[in-house]
C-alpha cells in the first residue's frame, strides 16, 4: 500500500485499478482506504484447485480507487463475476463504465 500511496500522491489521476490485491474480508477498508479517494473492491473468495486439488491460486480480487470529487457509483451485477469490480463515471459528455477485471 505504501508505494500506492506515493504513486498517489505524486500523480493526479482521478480513478486507479488495481487487481491481484490479495485482500480478503479480515482487511477493513480503513486499512486500504487511500485520502480523497472512494474505494469500490470485490475481493476473491474462493480457492482455484488444480485436477488433484492442489491450491493454484488462493488469493486474487480487484479494486477501484476513484478521485472523491468525481462523480460515481458502483455497478451492481458484478458481484458475481470473481475479481471484477465495476463503476460507471458521470462526466459532462455523459457516462463512463470503468471495470478492473482480473484474469
Amino acid at each position: 500500500m505504501d508505494e500506492l500511496k506515493q504513486c498517489v500522491l505524486s500523480s493526479a489521476v482521478d480513478i486507479i485499478c488495481v487487481t491481484e490485491t490479495h485482500f480478503d474480508k479480515d482487511i477493513l477498508d480503513a486499512e486500504i482506504e487511500l485520502e480523497g479517494y472512494v474505494l469500490f473492491r470485490q475481493d476473491r473468495n474462493f480457492n482455484i484447485r488444480d485436477e488433484n486439488s492442489n491450491d493454484v491460486s488462493e488469493r486474487g480480487g480487484s479494486i477501484i480507487y476513484v478521485r472523491n470529487t468525481v462523480q460515481c457509483y458502483k455497478i451492481e451485477g458484478f458481484d458475481d463475476v470473481p475479481d471484477t469490480s465495476a463503476v460507471m463515471i458521470s462526466t459532462s459528455k455523459g457516462e463512463v463504465c470503468i471495470a478492473c477485471v482480473y484474469r
